[in-house]
C-alpha cells in the first residue's frame, strides 16, 4: 500500500512530456486547415450531411458539411456546404431584434363593418 501511495503522488515522466506537447499544440496554426467527422447514427433526411466539421480560411472560422452523392452517371462525389460560425448567431440575434421585419403584419385591418 505504501508503494501505491508514493507513486500516486509522484509526477510520472510521461505526464511531463504530455504537458510539453499540450503547450506546443496551443501554438499550432490552424489557418487554412479544417477537419470533417463522420456523423454517427442515422440521418433524419437523405439530404442531411454525412460529415460535419470546421475549417479556418484566412483566419475566419466556418462550419463545413459534406454529403456523399452519386452523379447521374453513377460516379460518387461529395457535395460541400460552408457557412460562417457566427452567421447563425447573427441571424438569430437579428430576428429577435426585429421580429416583424420580414413579415407584413397589418395590426388592425380597415373594415367597414359596424359593430
Amino acid at each position: 500500500m505504501q508503494y501505491v501511495k508514493s507513486h500516486l503522488n509522484h509526477d510520472p515522466v510521461w505526464h511531463k512530456g504530455l504537458k510539453k506537447r499540450k503547450k506546443s499544440m496551443e501554438q499550432y496554426d490552424n489557418t487554412n486547415k479544417g477537419v470533417l467527422f463522420k456523423e454517427q447514427g442515422q440521418k433524419a433526411e437523405e439530404w442531411h450531411d454525412d460529415y460535419k466539421g470546421t475549417i479556418d480560411v484566412e483566419g475566419v472560422e466556418y462550419w463545413i458539411g459534406a454529403a456523399v452523392r452519386k452523379s447521374k452517371a453513377g460516379v460518387p462525389y461529395m457535395k460541400l456546404n460552408v457557412r460562417k460560425k457566427e452567421s447563425k448567431a447573427a441571424e438569430i440575434k437579428e430576428s429577435l431584434d426585429k421580429p416583424y421585419a420580414n413579415k407584413h403584419v397589418d395590426p388592425l385591418p380597415e373594415d367597414d363593418i359596424p359593430f
